[in-house]
Protein backbone atom coordinates (compact mmCIF):
# COMPACT_ATOMS: atom_id res chain seq x y z
CA UNK A 1 0.00 0.00 0.00
CA UNK A 2 1.38 3.82 -0.81
CA UNK A 3 0.00 6.69 0.65
CA UNK A 4 0.92 9.11 -1.45
CA UNK A 5 3.57 11.40 -0.27
CA UNK A 6 2.21 15.04 0.72
CA UNK A 7 4.07 17.48 0.62
CA UNK A 8 3.18 20.01 2.87
CA UNK A 9 4.51 23.55 0.94
CA UNK A 10 3.79 25.86 2.81
CA UNK A 11 7.05 27.67 2.07
CA UNK A 12 5.76 27.48 -1.17
CA UNK A 13 2.73 30.39 -0.56
CA UNK A 14 5.09 32.92 -1.41
CA UNK A 15 4.11 36.67 -1.97
CA UNK A 16 3.01 38.00 -4.90
CA UNK A 17 6.54 39.19 -6.46
CA UNK A 18 7.15 35.59 -7.28
CA UNK A 19 5.70 34.76 -10.55
CA UNK A 20 -3.82 -2.87 -17.60
CA UNK A 21 -1.93 -5.70 -17.66
CA UNK A 22 -2.49 -9.63 -19.03
CA UNK A 23 -3.09 -10.68 -15.62
CA UNK A 24 -6.23 -8.14 -15.17
CA UNK A 25 -9.75 -8.88 -16.29
CA UNK A 26 -11.40 -6.71 -18.40
CA UNK A 27 -14.86 -4.71 -17.37
CA UNK A 28 -18.22 -5.78 -18.49
CA UNK A 29 -19.82 -2.65 -19.32
CA UNK A 30 -23.38 -4.16 -18.56
CA UNK A 31 -26.72 -4.52 -20.90
CA UNK A 32 -27.10 -0.64 -20.75
CA UNK A 33 -25.41 1.77 -22.84
CA UNK A 34 -24.71 5.40 -22.22
CA UNK A 35 -26.47 8.14 -23.89
CA UNK A 36 -24.83 9.71 -26.96
CA UNK A 37 -22.45 11.87 -25.07
CA UNK A 38 -22.70 15.80 -25.17
CA UNK A 39 -19.78 16.94 -23.91
CA UNK A 40 -17.92 15.85 -26.79
CA UNK A 41 -17.36 17.27 -30.47
CA UNK A 42 -15.78 15.94 -33.49
CA UNK A 43 -14.17 13.03 -31.38
CA UNK A 44 -11.86 10.28 -32.75
CA UNK A 45 -11.44 6.71 -32.24
CA UNK A 46 -8.61 4.44 -31.09
CA UNK A 47 -6.30 4.18 -28.07
CA UNK A 48 -5.77 8.22 -26.17
CA UNK A 49 -1.96 7.10 -25.73
CA UNK A 50 -2.43 7.81 -22.01
CA UNK A 51 0.90 7.95 -20.19
CA UNK A 52 -0.70 8.69 -16.83
CA UNK A 53 -3.74 9.04 -15.29
CA UNK A 54 -3.42 11.46 -12.39
CA UNK A 55 -7.23 12.37 -11.89
CA UNK A 56 -10.75 11.57 -13.29
CA UNK A 57 -13.85 12.95 -12.84
CA UNK A 58 -17.49 12.64 -14.98
CA UNK A 59 -19.54 15.11 -16.66
CA UNK A 60 -23.26 15.19 -15.92
CA UNK A 61 -24.13 13.11 -18.80
CA UNK A 62 -21.55 10.09 -17.91
CA UNK A 63 -18.86 11.78 -20.27
CA UNK A 64 -15.47 10.79 -18.35
CA UNK A 65 -12.56 12.94 -18.42
CA UNK A 66 -9.16 12.06 -17.86
CA UNK A 67 -5.75 14.02 -16.95
CA UNK A 68 -2.72 12.79 -18.18
CA UNK A 69 -0.40 15.05 -16.84
CA UNK A 70 3.23 12.74 -18.17
CA UNK A 71 1.73 13.21 -21.62
CA UNK A 72 0.31 16.38 -21.20
CA UNK A 73 -3.14 16.13 -22.03
CA UNK A 74 -6.68 16.19 -20.99
CA UNK A 75 -8.92 13.31 -22.49
CA UNK A 76 -12.59 13.30 -22.85
CA UNK A 77 -14.04 9.65 -23.27
CA UNK A 78 -17.37 8.68 -23.99
CA UNK A 79 -17.47 5.70 -21.58
CA UNK A 80 -20.49 3.20 -21.83
CA UNK A 81 -22.50 3.27 -18.69
CA UNK A 82 -22.85 -0.35 -17.85
CA UNK A 83 -26.15 -1.11 -15.23
CA UNK A 84 -27.28 1.38 -12.68
CA UNK A 85 -26.00 -0.29 -9.17
CA UNK A 86 -27.41 1.15 -5.87
CA UNK A 87 -24.45 -1.01 -4.48
CA UNK A 88 -22.20 0.74 -1.74
CA UNK A 89 -18.59 -1.10 -1.08
CA UNK A 90 -17.61 -1.99 2.36
CA UNK A 91 -14.03 -2.69 1.42
CA UNK A 92 -11.29 -3.07 3.71
CA UNK A 93 -8.65 -2.63 1.96
CA UNK A 94 -8.90 -1.68 -1.71
CA UNK A 95 -4.99 -1.39 -1.99
CA UNK A 96 -4.97 -5.37 -2.38
CA UNK A 97 -7.70 -5.56 -4.79
CA UNK A 98 -5.98 -3.12 -6.99
CA UNK A 99 -2.36 -4.73 -6.73
CA UNK A 100 -4.21 -7.76 -7.36
CA UNK A 101 -5.78 -6.55 -10.32
CA UNK A 102 -2.17 -5.23 -11.28
CA UNK A 103 -0.61 -9.44 -11.45
CA UNK A 104 0.98 -8.03 -7.91
CA UNK A 105 -0.39 -10.75 -5.60
CA UNK A 106 2.31 -11.13 -3.20
CA UNK A 107 1.48 -7.50 -1.99
CA UNK A 108 -0.63 -3.84 -1.95
CA UNK A 109 1.88 -2.93 -4.48
CA UNK A 110 -0.41 0.27 -6.06
CA UNK A 111 -0.45 4.12 -5.50
CA UNK A 112 -4.19 5.16 -5.88
CA UNK A 113 -4.49 8.42 -7.54
CA UNK A 114 -8.42 9.46 -7.52
CA UNK A 115 -11.60 7.89 -7.03
CA UNK A 116 -14.78 9.50 -8.44
CA UNK A 117 -18.46 7.90 -9.43
CA UNK A 118 -20.60 7.90 -12.44
CA UNK A 119 -23.36 10.19 -12.02
CA UNK A 120 -26.13 8.10 -13.71
CA UNK A 121 -25.29 4.25 -13.13
CA UNK A 122 -23.54 5.09 -9.32
CA UNK A 123 -20.96 2.72 -10.37
CA UNK A 124 -17.82 3.82 -8.69
CA UNK A 125 -14.45 4.06 -9.80
CA UNK A 126 -10.81 3.98 -9.15
CA UNK A 127 -8.01 5.66 -10.59
CA UNK A 128 -4.11 3.72 -9.61
CA UNK A 129 -0.50 3.31 -11.30
CA UNK A 130 1.13 0.47 -10.62
CA UNK A 131 4.62 1.27 -8.14
CA UNK A 132 7.34 -0.82 -9.97
CA UNK A 133 6.71 0.66 -13.31
CA UNK A 134 3.99 3.58 -13.03
CA UNK A 135 1.44 1.86 -15.29
CA UNK A 136 -1.60 3.98 -14.51
CA UNK A 137 -5.29 2.60 -15.49
CA UNK A 138 -8.95 2.85 -14.55
CA UNK A 139 -10.59 0.63 -12.31
CA UNK A 140 -14.63 -0.34 -11.95
CA UNK A 141 -15.55 -1.46 -8.77
CA UNK A 142 -17.60 -4.57 -9.15
CA UNK A 143 -21.05 -5.46 -7.45
CA UNK A 144 -19.04 -8.15 -5.83
CA UNK A 145 -16.29 -6.36 -3.78
CA UNK A 146 -13.95 -6.63 -6.71
CA UNK A 147 -12.65 -4.62 -9.63
CA UNK A 148 -11.52 -4.59 -13.30
CA UNK A 149 -9.70 -2.77 -15.41
CA UNK A 150 -11.42 -0.28 -17.32
CA UNK A 151 -10.53 -0.94 -21.04
CA UNK A 152 -9.28 2.06 -22.87
CA UNK A 153 -7.32 0.97 -25.84
CA UNK A 154 -10.16 1.69 -28.19
CA UNK A 155 -12.53 4.19 -27.35
CA UNK A 156 -14.64 7.62 -28.42
CA UNK A 157 -12.77 10.59 -27.06
CA UNK A 158 -11.58 13.95 -27.53
CA UNK A 159 -7.83 15.28 -26.29
CA UNK A 160 -6.45 18.30 -26.00
CA UNK A 161 -2.90 19.68 -25.31
CA UNK A 162 -2.54 20.78 -21.90
CA UNK A 163 -0.75 24.12 -22.39
CA UNK A 164 1.03 24.29 -18.91
CA UNK A 165 4.74 25.20 -18.15
CA UNK A 166 5.45 22.35 -16.02
CA UNK A 167 5.86 20.61 -19.15
CA UNK A 168 5.99 16.43 -19.07
CA UNK A 169 6.45 16.97 -15.26
CA UNK A 170 3.36 18.56 -14.70
CA UNK A 171 0.84 17.19 -11.79
CA UNK A 172 -2.98 17.29 -12.13
CA UNK A 173 -4.37 17.70 -8.90
CA UNK A 174 -7.71 18.54 -9.17
CA UNK A 175 -10.25 18.05 -12.44
CA UNK A 176 -13.31 19.34 -12.79
CA UNK A 177 -16.79 19.62 -14.90
CA UNK A 178 -17.93 23.71 -14.50
CA UNK A 179 -20.34 24.49 -16.97
CA UNK A 180 -19.48 24.79 -20.30
CA UNK A 181 -15.88 24.60 -19.09
CA UNK A 182 -13.45 21.61 -18.20
CA UNK A 183 -10.96 22.49 -15.32
CA UNK A 184 -7.48 21.24 -14.28
CA UNK A 185 -5.65 22.41 -11.30
CA UNK A 186 -1.65 21.91 -12.50
CA UNK A 187 1.59 22.32 -10.39
CA UNK A 188 5.28 20.95 -10.92
CA UNK A 189 6.60 18.09 -9.08
CA UNK A 190 7.98 20.16 -6.32
CA UNK A 191 4.59 21.40 -5.94
CA UNK A 192 5.99 25.48 -6.29
CA UNK A 193 3.80 26.29 -9.62
CA UNK A 194 0.17 27.83 -9.42
CA UNK A 195 -1.84 27.31 -12.93
CA UNK A 196 -5.27 26.18 -13.65
CA UNK A 197 -6.00 24.77 -17.21
CA UNK A 198 -9.36 25.49 -19.22
CA UNK A 199 -11.30 24.10 -22.36
CA UNK A 200 -14.60 24.77 -23.87
CA UNK A 201 -17.28 21.90 -23.16
CA UNK A 202 -18.27 20.19 -25.40
CA UNK A 203 -14.40 19.72 -26.08
CA UNK A 204 -13.45 19.34 -29.47
CA UNK A 205 -10.87 16.68 -30.42
CA UNK A 206 -7.17 18.85 -30.74
CA UNK A 207 -8.10 21.65 -29.06
CA UNK A 208 -5.80 23.34 -26.51
CA UNK A 209 -6.56 24.83 -22.59
CA UNK A 210 -6.27 28.23 -21.69
CA UNK A 211 -4.25 28.72 -18.32
CA UNK A 212 -4.49 31.07 -15.80
CA UNK A 213 -2.85 31.46 -12.05
CA UNK A 214 -4.94 32.51 -9.46
CA UNK A 215 -4.56 35.51 -7.02
CA UNK A 216 -5.95 34.78 -3.93
CA UNK A 217 -6.14 36.39 -0.07
CA UNK A 218 -4.89 33.65 2.36
CA UNK A 219 -6.02 34.80 5.85
CA UNK A 220 -3.74 32.81 8.04
CA UNK A 221 -0.80 34.93 5.93
CA UNK A 222 -2.70 38.05 6.17
CA UNK A 223 -1.72 39.03 2.53
CA UNK A 224 -2.59 38.00 -1.44
CA UNK A 225 -0.55 35.39 -2.94
CA UNK A 226 -0.31 33.10 -5.92
CA UNK A 227 2.69 30.63 -5.61
CA UNK A 228 1.06 28.34 -3.76
CA UNK A 229 -0.80 25.45 -5.93
CA UNK A 230 -4.56 24.84 -6.04
CA UNK A 231 -4.36 20.86 -4.46
CA UNK A 232 -8.26 20.31 -4.76
CA UNK A 233 -10.98 21.43 -6.29
CA UNK A 234 -15.26 20.84 -6.38
CA UNK A 235 -18.16 23.11 -8.67
CA UNK A 236 -20.91 24.81 -7.69
CA UNK A 237 -23.02 27.74 -8.55
CA UNK A 238 -22.65 31.18 -7.52
CA UNK A 239 -25.42 33.32 -8.04
CA UNK A 240 -26.83 31.33 -10.89
CA UNK A 241 -23.30 30.99 -12.38
CA UNK A 242 -20.88 27.54 -12.81
CA UNK A 243 -18.56 28.47 -10.02
CA UNK A 244 -15.19 26.44 -8.57
CA UNK A 245 -14.15 26.21 -5.29
CA UNK A 246 -10.56 25.65 -4.74
CA UNK A 247 -8.23 24.82 -1.80
CA UNK A 248 -4.15 25.03 -1.94
CA UNK A 249 -0.96 23.92 -0.06
CA UNK A 250 -2.35 26.37 2.17
CA UNK A 251 -5.81 26.83 4.09
CA UNK A 252 -7.77 29.53 2.38
CA UNK A 253 -10.89 28.56 0.64
CA UNK A 254 -11.16 30.32 -2.59
CA UNK A 255 -14.13 30.59 -5.22
CA UNK A 256 -13.91 31.74 -8.90
CA UNK A 257 -16.40 31.74 -11.81
CA UNK A 258 -15.60 29.03 -14.04
CA UNK A 259 -15.88 31.62 -16.62
CA UNK A 260 -13.55 33.92 -15.53
CA UNK A 261 -10.56 31.33 -15.26
CA UNK A 262 -11.30 30.34 -18.75
CA UNK A 263 -9.99 33.82 -19.94
CA UNK A 264 -6.64 32.58 -19.74
CA UNK A 265 -5.81 36.50 -18.14
CA UNK A 266 -2.16 36.11 -16.55
CA UNK A 267 -4.10 35.70 -13.14
CA UNK A 268 -7.58 35.67 -12.15
CA UNK A 269 -8.43 36.73 -8.26
CA UNK A 270 -10.78 34.50 -6.62
CA UNK A 271 -12.73 35.43 -3.34
CA UNK A 272 -11.78 33.93 0.02
CA UNK A 273 -14.74 33.15 2.39
CA UNK A 274 -12.78 31.33 4.57
CA UNK A 275 -10.18 29.53 5.96
CA UNK A 276 -9.63 26.27 7.71
CA UNK A 277 -6.80 27.54 9.50
CA UNK A 278 -2.42 27.11 9.94
CA UNK A 279 -0.90 23.99 9.80
CA UNK A 280 -3.28 21.96 7.62
CA UNK A 281 -3.36 20.12 4.35
CA UNK A 282 -6.42 19.80 2.42
CA UNK A 283 -6.21 16.80 0.19
CA UNK A 284 -9.92 16.55 -1.90
CA UNK A 285 -13.31 18.10 -1.27
CA UNK A 286 -16.97 17.67 -2.53
CA UNK A 287 -19.80 20.18 -2.56
CA UNK A 288 -23.52 19.45 -2.16
CA UNK A 289 -26.59 21.70 -1.65
CA UNK A 290 -25.97 21.86 1.91
CA UNK A 291 -22.24 22.84 2.43
CA UNK A 292 -18.77 21.95 1.29
CA UNK A 293 -17.35 18.75 2.33
CA UNK A 294 -13.05 18.73 2.80
CA UNK A 295 -10.51 15.60 4.06
CA UNK A 296 -8.25 17.48 5.71
CA UNK A 297 -4.83 16.44 7.22
CA UNK A 298 -3.75 17.94 10.78
CA UNK A 299 -7.14 18.39 11.93
CA UNK A 300 -7.52 15.99 14.10
CA UNK A 301 -4.69 15.28 16.92
CA UNK A 302 -1.47 13.67 15.30
CA UNK A 303 -1.20 9.80 14.86
CA UNK A 304 2.03 7.83 13.60
CA UNK A 305 -0.57 5.79 11.79
CA UNK A 306 -0.71 8.48 8.45
CA UNK A 307 -4.39 7.54 8.31
CA UNK A 308 -5.22 8.69 11.50
CA UNK A 309 -4.22 12.36 11.04
CA UNK A 310 -7.32 12.99 8.12
CA UNK A 311 -10.60 14.65 9.02
CA UNK A 312 -13.44 15.91 7.23
CA UNK A 313 -15.05 18.84 7.89
CA UNK A 314 -18.29 20.30 7.00
CA UNK A 315 -19.03 23.86 5.99
CA UNK A 316 -22.72 25.42 5.53
CA UNK A 317 -23.32 26.55 1.88
CA UNK A 318 -23.70 29.78 2.88
CA UNK A 319 -20.50 30.37 4.26
CA UNK A 320 -18.96 29.62 0.86
CA UNK A 321 -21.89 31.26 -1.26
CA UNK A 322 -21.71 34.43 1.22
CA UNK A 323 -21.18 37.86 0.17
CA UNK A 324 -19.80 39.31 3.46
CA UNK A 325 -16.47 38.54 5.61
CA UNK A 326 -14.53 37.42 2.38
CA UNK A 327 -10.78 37.76 2.05
CA UNK A 328 -9.03 40.27 4.50
CA UNK A 329 -12.49 39.42 7.10
CA UNK A 330 -12.57 35.76 6.20
CA UNK A 331 -13.21 33.42 9.11
CA UNK A 332 -11.21 30.82 10.70
CA UNK A 333 -13.17 27.28 10.41
CA UNK A 334 -11.10 25.36 12.48
CA UNK A 335 -9.33 24.83 16.06
CA UNK A 336 -6.57 23.14 17.05
CA UNK A 337 -7.05 19.32 17.84
CA UNK A 338 -10.27 18.50 15.62
CA UNK A 339 -12.19 21.50 17.30
CA UNK A 340 -14.71 23.50 15.31
CA UNK A 341 -14.01 27.53 15.42
CA UNK A 342 -17.07 28.33 14.17
CA UNK A 343 -20.87 27.30 14.12
CA UNK A 344 -20.77 26.27 10.47
CA UNK A 345 -18.67 23.95 10.61
CA UNK A 346 -18.89 20.78 11.95
CA UNK A 347 -17.08 17.30 12.01
CA UNK A 348 -17.97 14.42 9.74
CA UNK A 349 -16.74 11.50 12.29
CA UNK A 350 -17.92 8.53 10.03
CA UNK A 351 -15.21 10.10 7.51
CA UNK A 352 -12.59 10.43 10.20
CA UNK A 353 -9.54 8.56 8.41
CA UNK A 354 -10.38 9.43 4.81
CA UNK A 355 -8.10 10.75 2.25
CA UNK A 356 -10.40 10.83 -0.90
CA UNK A 357 -13.52 11.62 -1.12
CA UNK A 358 -16.31 11.89 -3.91
CA UNK A 359 -19.87 11.88 -4.51
CA UNK A 360 -21.81 9.06 -5.08
CA UNK A 361 -24.90 11.24 -5.21
CA UNK A 362 -26.61 14.08 -3.68
CA UNK A 363 -27.00 11.85 -0.28
CA UNK A 364 -23.73 9.44 -0.52
CA UNK A 365 -19.93 10.00 -0.17
CA UNK A 366 -17.47 7.32 -0.93
CA UNK A 367 -14.68 7.73 0.69
CA UNK A 368 -10.81 5.88 0.27
CA UNK A 369 -10.71 5.77 4.38
CA UNK A 370 -8.35 3.49 6.28
CA UNK A 371 -6.44 1.80 2.67
CA UNK A 372 -10.23 0.74 2.26
CA UNK A 373 -13.21 1.84 -0.11
CA UNK A 374 -16.38 3.20 1.99
CA UNK A 375 -19.49 4.81 1.31
CA UNK A 376 -21.21 6.80 3.96
CA UNK A 377 -24.86 7.86 3.97
CA UNK A 378 -25.04 11.66 4.72
CA UNK A 379 -28.65 11.88 5.77
CA UNK A 380 -27.50 9.57 8.69
CA UNK A 381 -24.85 12.19 9.95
Amino acid sequence: MSLPLLVLALWACGDDTTTPTDSATTADSGTTTSAVSTSLADPVQGDPGLQSVHMASFAPDGTLAVADGAGQQLVAIDLAAGDVTDYRPDIDDIYQLIAEAFGDSSGPEANIRDITAHPITGRIYVIAERLATGEPALFQVNDDDTVSVVDLSDVTYSAVSLETSPGASSLVMALEWSGDHLIAAVTDANWTTNQVASVAVPVVHGDATTVTSTKTYHRTHNRWETVAPVVSMGTYSQDGEPAVVGTYTCTPVVRFLAGDLAVGDDKTVGATPFDFGGGKQVMDLVVTDEGLYASIEGMLPYSSDPWENWGVVRVDMDRLTQADEIDEDAQQMLGAGGTMAHDDASRVTALDGSYRIALVDDTHIVALQHAGLHVIDLTEE
